[in-house]
C-alpha cells in the first residue's frame, strides 16, 4: 500500500518509521523546489514565537529539502535583508544547510 504526503499515516506509534520525514522520500517523490524562506523577526516575534519559528524552520531545512533542491533565506522586520550571505538560490547542499541554520542562530 502507498501512502503519499496528502494522505494520513495510518500508524501512530512513535516507533514506526515515516519515510515522509527523510529528504531521500521527498527528493523522489517530486521535482527540484526553488524555496525562499522568510524569516519575520520584527517584535511581535520575540519569545516563544522565535523559538517555535527556528525550531520549524531547522526541521524544514533538514528533513523536507534535499540536494536537488534550491534555497535562500530573507529576514523580514524593520527591514528586509538576507539571512547570510546566499543572495541568489543556492543548491541545498550539506554546506548551505549548515549555513542557513548558522544564521538562524546568530
Amino acid at each position: 500500500r502507498h501512502f503519499s504526503p496528502a494522505n494520513s499515516y495510518p500508524y501512530k506509534t512513535r516507533a514506526t518509521f515515516d519515510v515522509r520525514t527523510r529528504p531521500w522520500y521527498n527528493a523522489g517523490i517530486g521535482r527540484p523546489k526553488d524555496v525562499v524562506l522568510l524569516i519575520d523577526k520584527s517584535g511581535s516575534m520575540d519569545g516563544l514565537p522565535m523559538v517555535l519559528m527556528k525550531y520549524t524552520t531547522k526541521l524544514f531545512i533538514n528533513q523536507i529539502l534535499s540536494d536537488t533542491d534550491y534555497v535562500t533565506a530573507v529576514t523580514v522586520g524593520d527591514t528586509a535583508d538576507f539571512l547570510t550571505c546566499l543572495k541568489l538560490l543556492r543548491r541545498a547542499t550539506k554546506s548551505v544547510k549548515k549555513m542557513l541554520i548558522k544564521g538562524l542562530d546568530g
